[in-house]
């Protein structure tokens, strides 16, 4: 069990694949109410967006991210996924949630205490209620509640998640897992416009980072180098049912290229980037 000093502290972000810029930042602000916090590219692949959405103050934990590729093709689900990403929202919001959902054409249904639904690139999604939640129908102010994972063997990925890093998998847990019901096989699954890249876990800083890139690569499971992200540091890594798991720090945050009250207007690059800002506006869709 890792010790206070490495402690996860919860979700940091999750990052899905949309098909085009413009639908996937009308629903994300308009219908869901987020704030658009960034507006960058992909950084391994600056000809696509990369849109992050979040509650105004930009925290850590309430963000969803989307790169756009729109020559991606439709996601085939498959172990070592994740197959929902889950909103808190205030007790007694979801048949308002519901309605406004259901005239945005997003398919809500329940599905126990969640309410499912998916965007207009077919990512998964829910809301759940929960007492801490702010906001209301129309803006979504409450944090990520839990992602939850898809794989061939629940019980392995509950053991890493709880005995290795210390993250709670049932209920209460930022993380569910569960059988992946999809009848496909480990390397069938194929990410595409509608899946789930990764989700991210938060921890304090690099410190608390380094001790678990160590802990992960010495259970074998190939952490990638420390990722200089803009906005925070992060490894990734694939748990042992094949999930892309992202381990983020909460610094230096989103206002380190822009004013804090202007976040998400401009588009901003990283500065290994600048001198190609002309050639990616011009493959880019316009955005407002």
């Amino acid at each position: 069990m890792p010790d206070a000093a490495s402690a996860i502290l919860g979700l940091h972000h999750a990052t899905a694949v949309a098909a085009e810029a413009a639908p996937c930042d009308r629903f994300y602000t308009r219908t869901l109410g987020l704030a658009r916090i960034k507006k960058t590219v992909n950084f391994d692949r600056p000809e696509d967006h990369h849109l992050y959405f979040a509650d105004p103050a930009a925290t850590p934990g309430s963000v969803m991210t989307c790169f756009t590729d729109a020559d991606a093709g439709p996601h085939h689900a498959g172990p070592g996924g994740v197959d929902r990403i889950v909103f808190a929202v205030p007790p007694g919001s979801l048949d308002a949630w519901e309605k406004r959902l259901g005239d945005a054409g997003a398919s809500p249904r329940p599905d126990g205490p969640v309410l499912a639904f998916e965007d207009p690139a077919g990512i998964p999604l829910g809301l759940v209620e929960r007492p801490h939640a702010g906001g209301a129908a129309g803006a979504l102010d409450g944090r990520l509640d839990h992602a939850r994972l898809s794989v061939e063997d629940p019980d392995a990925t509950r053991r890493f998640f709880e005995e290795e890093l210390g993250v709670a998998c049932g209920a209460g847990g930022v993380l569910r897992v569960h059988a992946d019901a999809s009848g496909r096989t480990r390397g069938q699954r194929r990410l595409a416009c509608g899946g789930v890249d990764h989700v991210a876990l938060r921890v304090a800083d690099d410190a608390a980072l380094g001790d678990v890139r160590d802990r992960v690569e010495a259970l074998g499971l190939e952490p990638t180098p420390v990722k200089d992200r803009r906005y925070f540091h992060s490894v990734y890594f694939r748990e042992p049912g094949g999930t892309r798991i992202e381990v983020a720090t909460t610094g230096p945050g989103f206002a380190v290229d822009e004013p804090a009250d202007a976040l998400g207007r401009d588009l901003m690059l990283p500065p290994f980037l600048e001198d190609r800002r002309v050639e990616i506006v011009a493959r880019l869709a316009d955005l407002p």
